[in-house]
């Protein structure tokens, strides 16, 4: 069966947004767009059942002994570690979107759609197949995820102005932009290098990606791995005030230095990530809404966590950016104590080094017995090994022996 609808639905913040596109002559073009809170919860039914809440059934539900609330189910889901629930929680998900769509009258009962997702950032490859297994219970079909990052820039390319801008100012070079979207108190911004070796060809490499608050954005600007950008993409929300744009472009004009800025409203009826997903789709199914061809890539750091805030690069943005594989980094380290029962490290990977913006990309726990032969001449070593741009294997051995207690493949979400 052919679907002729395509969901695209963003769950990377704190509001679930949905765009219904049908299939046209010139690829996607939105039919109804929607927006719904990401809250779930469980509560017990009246036969002793276990029941699942979701969106706009979980706004005015309190966490109390009948009630276990998820305010944040895309952070909070994937530390699940009972199977079963996270299984409950992610196939309620895709119930109530489906049942929504049929009650806004966007799909008819039995009618068939491919969905386009941007996950949570923080949703390892585990959770992601987890998602695409329980969408097919439903008639929801999911076709690809994509992140949130690529879905921006997609966006952003859509915008004839922004890629004018490009493509005069980056000639035969390559340059570096940034695209910053500006909505009520929330600012999401992704910075890429671009260069175009010919006509209607651009190559994208994705350097940094963030979602902050506006109180929080100089602080994230400050670890900001763009300084000096080209050219600047400011979109304005209407419901943004006059004078939180001027401060936040303030902060924005200080990392960008003299870039080219180009300022444009956004009164569209659906995100721009919406937009970059069902252009990411008309790619993948051959409808093209735009000419040229664009080859992304994305540069990111593979570490092991070190403190609550932030884990430590084994392999950093350029070395991930060389393109030659397979790519191997270590790092010995000693235990400042020793743990009282077991050792956990949690390996993650991110633009940034904030634990807060990474992905979990698995861990491994060490025993109270294995910890017995780590004495005063011996050591922990953490290896990673990239295998290709997206995936790769973890390794945590002990020296000098040079022997290996655990190891672990990975994936990174999207990039694989």
């Amino acid at each position: 069966m052919i679907e002729s609808s395509l969901i695209a639905v963003d769950w990377s913040s704190s509001v679930l947004e949905l765009g219904v596109f049908s299939r046209s002559l010139r690829g996607y073009e939105l039919r109804s767009s929607f927006t719904l809170p990401t809250g779930m919860a469980l509560r017990p039914g009246a036969q002793g059942e276990i029941t699942c809440l979701f969106g706009a059934d979980v706004v005015d539900e309190e966490d109390n002994e009948h009630t276990i609330l998820f305010r944040h189910p895309g952070r909070e889901l994937p530390w699940i570690e009972d199977t079963e629930l996270q299984t409950e929680l992610l196939k309620n998900f895709w119930q109530v979107l489906h049942h929504y769509l049929i009650a806004k009258g966007s799909l008819s009962e039995g009618e068939v759609a491919s969905v386009y997702l941007i996950p949570p950032p923080q949703f390892p490859q585990s959770v992601l197949e987890k998602l695409r297994i329980c969408a097919g219970e439903t008639p929801l079909r999911l076709q690809s995820t994509t992140t949130s990052a690529m879905a921006l820039v997609m966006g952003a390319m859509r915008l004839d102005a922004f890629v004018e801008d490009l493509t005069n100012v980056a000639g035969s070079d390559e340059i570096r932009a940034g695209c910053f979207v500006l909505k009520d108190e929330f600012i999401e911004g992704v910075c890429f290098d671009y260069k175009t070796p010919g006509p209607h060809y651009h190559n994208i490499v994705i350097r940094d990606h963030f979602q902050v608050t506006s109180d929080k954005l100089s602080a994230r600007l400050s670890d900001f791995d763009c300084p000096q950008l080209n050219v600047l993409l400011v979109v304005e929300n209407s419901e943004c005030s006059d004078s939180m744009k001027a401060r936040i472009i303030a902060s924005l004009q200080q990392v960008a230095g003299a870039a080219q800025c180009e300022r444009l409203p956004w009164s569209s009826d659906v995100s721009l990530k919406l937009k970059g997903c069902a252009e990411l789709a008309s790619f993948a199914t051959g409808q093209f809404t735009s000419p040229g061809q664009h080859e992304i890539s994305h540069v990111y750091n593979l570490g092991v966590q070190i403190n609550q805030s932030r884990f430590y690069p084994l392999i950093a943005r350029e070395l991930s950016k060389s393109g030659q594989f397979p790519a191997t980094s270590s790092q010995s380290f000693r235990l400042s104590r020793r743990p009282v029962h077991s050792l956990r490290l949690n390996f993650c990977g991110g633009y940034s080094t904030s634990i807060a913006e990474s992905i979990s990309l698995g861990r491994v726990v060490l025993s109270e017995s294995e910890l017995d032969g780590i004495t005063g001449n011996t050591y922990l070593a953490a290896s990673i090994r990239l295998d290709t741009p997206g995936a790769g294997e973890f390794f945590l051995g002990l020296m000098p022996e040079n022997r290996i207690l655990r190891r672990q493949s990975f994936m990174l979400p999207g990039l694989a």
